[in-house]
């Protein structure tokens, strides 16, 4: 694994105790666990999220975990809100069958994929003012990655002048193979 604070622990080390189950998502496999180990005499015990790249059915025609995982990694020194970033596997698939990272669990709820969420499930019974509050947080992310400075995130070459200055300095742009060699660097 590429953790380098992971491979210093020996694995008779480790204890994994697994959430309340695994969750089937459309996009990937998520797992929700916590990890507890000794480090330096000292008991450590994390909450963690293992998303595991999907095999057979996707529902995105392009899977790039890496892209997944460093993007995050690039966005944490920014005001953006993303989980921390543990590590990557993309090598060894002995593990889970296919590349995985590890990230940080972040306390909240997610929503129901089936009934999808704007139709049934907790959404849908909440009150306007709270679903409001959720809503508005989420136009609050997508702009405070829209006002990032691209050079200063590490993003910027992925400007796309041609498109106009507005959206050449923003990161909504379509997935392209320069994406994968900007983000991962």
């Amino acid at each position: 694994m590429t953790s380098p604070r992971a491979a210093s622990v020996p694995r008779s080390a480790l204890r994994v105790r697994y959430g309340p189950s695994r969750r089937r998502r459309r996009a990937s496999e998520t797992l929700l666990f916590e990890l507890e180990w000794s480090e330096s005499g000292r008991a450590r015990r994390e909450a963690l999220v293992v998303r595991i790249q999907p095999i057979g059915y996707q529902v995105f025609p392009e899977y790039d975990l890496g892209l997944q995982f460093h993007t995050m990694r690039k966005l944490a020194p920014t005001d953006v809100p993303v989980p921390k970033m543990w590590w990557l596997e993309s090598e060894d698939t002995s593990i889970f069958g296919a590349p995985f990272y590890v990230m940080g669990q972040v306390r909240g709820r997610v929503p129901t994929d089936n009934p999808p969420y704007h139709s049934g499930g907790r959404l849908t019974e909440i009150t306007p003012a709270e679903r409001e509050a959720i809503w508005l947080g989420g136009f609050d992310c997508m702009a405070r990655i829209h006002r990032l400075d691209l050079d200063a995130a590490g993003f910027g070459a992925l400007r796309r002048p041609q498109l106009g200055a507005r959206i050449g300095d923003s990161l909504a742009m379509p997935f392209a193979p320069r994406v994968t060699a900007v983000v991962t660097r």
